[in-house]
């Protein structure tokens, strides 16, 4: 599956990959792939990973918090 939401993959996925551009991509388990430090750096961002409760259910949410200013010229 590919998506461009990481709480789709969180909530889906045994595995991950993430691209970064010109920088080898990140592949392994999806707990140890998706934390809110590489997907920060890869996005150049910074993020907070909760769950979210409703209806009874819980459901992974990726949460921005800051965009950093500047990104790094390697990343494109």
């Amino acid at each position: 599956m590919n998506t461009h939401y990481p709480a789709h993959a969180l909530r889906v996925a045994d595995y991950s990959m993430i691209l970064r551009g010109q920088q080898p991509p990140v592949f392994g388990l999806r707990d140890r792939v998706l934390t809110p430090e590489t997907l920060g750096a890869a996005f150049d961002v910074q993020l907070h990973i909760a769950d979210v409760e409703v209806g009874g259910r819980s459901y992974p949410a990726v949460i921005l918090m800051n965009v950093r200013e500047e990104a790094p010229p390697e990343r494109f």
